[in-house]
């Protein structure tokens, strides 16, 4: 018997963040998995779509192929209500809101921005504002039985130690709305340079910024807060290695099978805190009904990493996939991958010089003489861009204490934990890897598996090419040595 399935029965969800990558894995899981009558999902327009377009255009991906297969009327039980977090209201109709009022019983807030270097006005409003917005049309829901706020457990990464609980902060929420309304975005910027203080970026700020509101403003709710770490794929349910989000290690990975990455700045040592994405969801779902049941006196925090039970460090997180590169070859590669993990000493420096710049201003000199735009350069710059935003997670090391979600974890029956297993440890990263960049390929990057003989042909043309290359430098380096000895040799 499956208490959570109980709770989850005829039971009316709201998500906002559906049509993210969290969000898509949340609604798959939620309508397979359990007997909910309707989820209702707040979208907005978006590039010239409107909401209901943008809806059945994600319900069209190969990942709601199972559900589908399982109940072809899925989408049925799927209500599109347009609006926007950041709007006042959200952006209702009166309708809408009515409705919401009304039905709603359960709530998944998962929209955030998540763009580490965007403007500190614009996250404030989306991560901070769109979550009160949200909170206020909470407190007038007549049935209400939970709210998950999904945070991230790097909201306090400016500390060493993160437990799960709330924090205190020298500037208040309320404090940096009142610097930030009158600004424009450019002095924002400036300003947020002043403000984060500790913060390596404008997401990780405000969404610390938003678990303070929550901790002050939602105590009326039956309310939690959800810290999971770096999502990454499906592990296994119900596709293995879906993801189709360049968020997270995805880009880097990208980066290393097109050949443009040689050199990864981080500490090879640090811990890497991935948790596939269907483990992350199944905690997600099972801290819903633990909302609803704990005391409610306080708000519970979940921190859900895999460090204290399932560590994998970031030099086994690129060996495990560097592995596995040869076998899955992008088409669209630009040489043979091969990349490594540095920490950022004086070494890196020069190689990342050797191995980045100097190949990218050589093949963008061959683009010009053949009348072609250059284009690696910015590449490379653009890629050092992202990995000075990452630099920060890659180089340091957090102790977290995950003492709530263990404690879910022992309060769920046999039933339960198998319908919703999120215990990180039965992970086996080694098998999970082994699938991780094929898993890329197919979902993220659109290259079908049938132009895998035509992308290993090219390979091995890299391979060669490659190869080649270092026999030059090192034809070149010792041709060097030896001329640099003989001329001291004959100067005795």
């Amino acid at each position: 018997m499956s208490q959570i399935c109980d709770f989850y029965d005829n039971q009316n969800v709201l998500i906002t963040g559906g049509t993210g990558f969290l969000g898509k894995v949340l609604i798959e899981r939620l309508l397979r998995a359990t007997n909910i009558a309707q989820i209702f999902l707040l979208i907005r327009p978006k590039r010239g779509k409107d909401a209901e377009t943008r809806l059945f255009d994600m319900l069209d991906n190969v990942y709601f192929n199972k559900v589908r297969a399982e109940n072809p009327n899925f989408k049925t039980r799927i209500s599109v209500v347009e609006g926007d977090c950041v709007s006042d209201k959200l952006g209702l109709s009166l309708q809408d809101s009515e409705k919401l009022v009304a039905k709603v019983n359960i709530v998944f807030h998962v929209a955030a921005t998540v763009q580490f270097n965007g403007n500190i006005k614009s996250a404030y409003q989306i991560n901070v504002e769109g979550t009160k917005n949200l909170l206020k049309l909470c407190q007038k829901m007549k049935n209400l039985k939970s709210v998950v706020h999904v945070s991230t457990a790097f909201s306090n990464c400016h500390l060493d130690t993160i437990d799960e609980v709330f924090y205190n902060y020298d500037l208040g929420y309320d404090q940096v709305r009142v610097m930030l309304q009158d600004l424009t975005p450019k002095q924002a910027d400036e300003l947020s340079q002043k403000i984060l203080d500790g913060w390596p970026n404008t997401y990780a700020f405000t969404k610390a910024l938003a678990e303070a509101m929550i901790a002050s403003e939602a105590k009326d709710l039956p309310i939690g807060v959800f810290r999971p770490a770096i999502v990454t794929s499906t592990y296994k349910d119900p596709i293995e290695n879906w993801n189709d989000s360049y968020g997270g290690p995805n880009s880097i990975l990208v980066a290393a099978g097109m050949g443009y990455l040689r050199l990864c700045p981080c500490d090879p040592r640090s811990y890497m805190e991935a948790v596939p994405a269907d483990l992350t969801i199944a905690s997600l779902i099972a801290v819903a009904w633990d909302i609803y049941n704990k005391n409610k006196t306080e708000i519970p925090v979940y921190n859900y990493v895999s460090s204290i039970d399932n560590p994998i460090t970031y030099y086994e997180f690129f060996h495990f996939n560097a592995m596995y590169f040869p076998f899955y070859p992008l088409t669209k590669a630009q040489w043979a991958p091969k990349s490594r993990t540095m920490k950022k000493t004086l070494p890196y420096h020069v190689l990342r010089l050797l191995y980045h710049y100097v190949p990218a201003l050589i093949l963008d000199f061959f683009r010009v003489v053949r009348f072609q735009k250059p284009e690696m350069l910015s590449r490379i710059r653009k890629l050092h861009t992202l990995l000075g935003l990452l630099s920060f997670y890659n180089e340091k090391k957090w102790k977290f204490s995950n003492k709530n979600v263990k404690l879910l974890w022992e309060k769920m029956n046999e039933g339960d934990r198998e319908l919703y297993n999120f215990d990180i440890s039965t992970v086996q990263w080694i098998h999970y890897f082994r699938n991780y960049y094929k898993g890329l390929r197919v979902y993220l990057l659109k290259d079908d598996l049938s132009t895998l003989p035509q992308a290993r042909k090219k390979m091995k043309r890299f391979e060669f090419l490659h190869n080649l290359a270092l026999f030059g430098i090192y034809f070149l380096v010792m041709n060097l040595i030896w001329i640099t000895f003989s001329k001291m040799y004959s100067s005795f």
